[in-house]
C-alpha cells in the first residue's frame, strides 16, 4: 500500500510539474511571437484552472472566513476607485482591463469595537487627551474638538494607530486560497496562487532602475526586457513594479492587508492597500449583506 501511495504521489508531482512547465512555455511562446491572441488564451486558461470557490466550498469554511469573502465582494471594485478612496495614479487605472488579479490571502482579527460614530470618536479623543496629555493643553485641544475640528480627533481618536499597532485585536482566522466572486463590476478573476506568482516572476525577470534613482521620491521601475515583458502583459492586465525594487505587485487594487471584526461581527474595519498607498475602510452588516460606509487613504510609501 505504501508503495502504491508513493507511486501515485510521484505521478501527481510529475503531472503538476509538466502542467506548470507547459503553462510557462505557453506564456513565453506568446511573448516571443508577440501574439496577443495567445496571451489571451493564457489568461483564459488561468481562469479555468482556478475558478471561483463554489457555494458548497464556501459553506464548509468557518463563519469568519465566509464573512471575509462577503466583505471583500462588497468592498472590491477596481473600476470605481473614485468611490473607494481614490489613487495617486488617478481613478481610471483599470479602465479597459477586464482581467483582474485577486490576492490569495489575508488575516482576520477581532476586537471589542471597531466602528465609532462622530460623537463617539470625539468622546474617545477627549478621554484620551485627558489621560495622556499634559493638563495645560486640555482646554484648548478639547475646545478644538468640540468646535468640529478633526485634527485632534484624528490624532487621539479610536483610529489613530497604524495597522501594525492596532491595540486589542486578536487573530481569529486566516484566509488562504482566496477565490471570491467579482460582484461590484464586470471582469474575469485571475486568482494569484503561488504557482502563478512564480510563473509571472520567472517570465518578467527583475531588471530595474533602483529606488531613488535621480531623486529620493522616484520609485523603482522595471527596465530593459523586464519592462518590455511588463508592457506585453499589460495588453490584458495592469501590474506594477514594486516601490522599493526587487519585486512585482500583481494584484488588481485595492487589496486587503487584514480585516478586524467587532465582537458581534456587525462592523468590520478593512486595512487596505492601493498600489504605493493604503488606508482604512469600514463596512456594516445590514440585512445579511455588507455595506461600505467609508474608505479613506491614510498613508503613502
Amino acid at each position: 500500500m505504501k508503495k502504491i501511495y508513493a507511486l501515485v504521489s510521484l505521478l501527481l508531482l510529475i503531472f503538476l510539474g509538466q502542467t506548470k512547465a507547459q503553462t510557462a512555455k505557453q506564456l513565453e511562446k506568446a511573448y516571443q511571437k508577440k501574439s496577443t491572441v495567445k496571451l489571451k488564451a493564457f489568461f483564459d486558461d488561468w481562469a479555468k484552472d482556478l475558478p471561483p470557490a463554489t457555494p458548497e466550498q464556501r459553506s464548509k469554511m468557518s463563519n469568519p472566513v465566509q464573512q471575509a469573502y462577503q466583505v471583500f465582494e462588497a468592498f472590491y471594485n477596481p473600476h470605481d476607485l473614485g468611490g473607494r478612496g481614490g489613487s495617486e495614479f488617478g481613478n481610471k487605472i483599470y479602465e479597459g482591463f477586464n482581467y483582474l488579479i485577486i490576492q490569495d490571502k489575508f488575516k482576520i482579527y477581532q476586537k471589542e469595537k471597531v466602528f465609532y460614530t462622530d460623537e463617539e470618536a470625539k468622546a474617545y479623543a477627549i478621554d484620551s487627551i485627558k489621560k495622556n496629555v499634559e493638563r495645560k493643553y486640555h482646554e484648548k485641544w478639547i475646545a478644538s474638538i468640540e468646535s468640529g475640528d478633526k485634527y485632534f480627533v484624528n490624532a487621539y481618536g479610536p483610529n489613530n494607530r497604524p495597522e501594525w499597532d492596532d491595540k486589542g485585536r486578536t487573530l481569529i482566522d486566516s484566509v488562504t486560497d482566496f477565490r471570491p466572486n467579482i460582484v461590484g463590476t464586470k471582469g474575469t478573476p485571475l486568482y494569484l496562487s503561488d504557482k502563478y506568482k512564480a510563473l509571472l516572476d520567472n517570465f518578467l525577470g527583475n531588471k530595474h532602475v533602483p529606488f531613488a534613482t535621480g531623486g529620493i521620491m522616484n520609485t523603482a521601475q522595471a527596465k530593459d526586457e523586464s519592462a518590455d515583458r511588463q508592457k506585453f502583459l499589460q495588453n490584458y492586465i495592469k501590474i506594477f513594479y514594486g516601490h522599493w525594487g526587487g519585486y512585482w505587485q500583481y494584484p488588481s487594487y485595492p487589496t486587503i492587508s487584514s480585516i478586524v471584526f467587532d465582537k458581534d461581527l456587525k462592523y468590520v474595519k478593512v486595512y487596505y492597500g492601493m498600489i504605493y498607498e493604503g488606508g482604512e475602510a469600514f463596512l456594516k452588516l445590514e440585512n445579511n449583506a455588507w455595506k461600505l460606509l467609508s474608505m479613506k487613504r491614510t498613508w503613502i510609501q
